[in-house]
C-alpha cells in the first residue's frame, strides 16, 4: 500500500474521530496483510473477520455504517447501495465506471 493511499484512509478517518474504525478485508488472503500497516495510523483500527458473520450481519454492518473508504467493488457497492459516504481507492476500471463513474 503506497503512502498517497494510506493518507487518504488517515484523512478519510480524521472525519470520524469519535467512530468506530473496522478493518473489512474483501479477500481474506491478499487484503488481510494490509491491516497491520494501516493500524500504525489508525489507532484503534480492529479487523472485521466476515467469514465469521452471516451474510446479513455483514450487509447489517454496511447498513449502520456511517461511510467507507475503501478498493474493492464488493466493499463499496453495498457502502453506495445504502447511501453511505464513501471514497473509493480505484485500482481497476470497474471502481471506476460503477462507483465513481467517470
Amino acid at each position: 500500500m503506497d503512502r498517497y493511499n494510506i493518507d487518504k484512509i488517515v484523512q478519510f478517518c480524521e472525519n470520524y474521530p469519535d467512530h468506530k474504525k473496522l478493518f473489512f478485508p474483501c479477500d481474506m488472503n491478499d487484503d488481510k496483510f494490509c491491516f497491520s500497516t494501516i493500524k500504525k495510523y489508525i489507532s484503534g483500527l480492529e479487523m472485521y473477520d466476515w467469514t465469521k458473520h452471516s451474510l446479513i450481519e455483514s450487509l447489517s454492518l454496511f447498513y449502520h455504517a456511517d461511510g467507507g473508504i475503501g478498493a474493492r467493488l464488493h466493499f463499496l457497492l453495498p457502502l453506495k447501495l445504502y447511501g453511505k459516504p464513501i471514497v473509493a481507492i480505484p485500482y481497476a476500471d470497474k471502481i471506476n465506471k460503477l462507483i465513481i463513474k467517470k
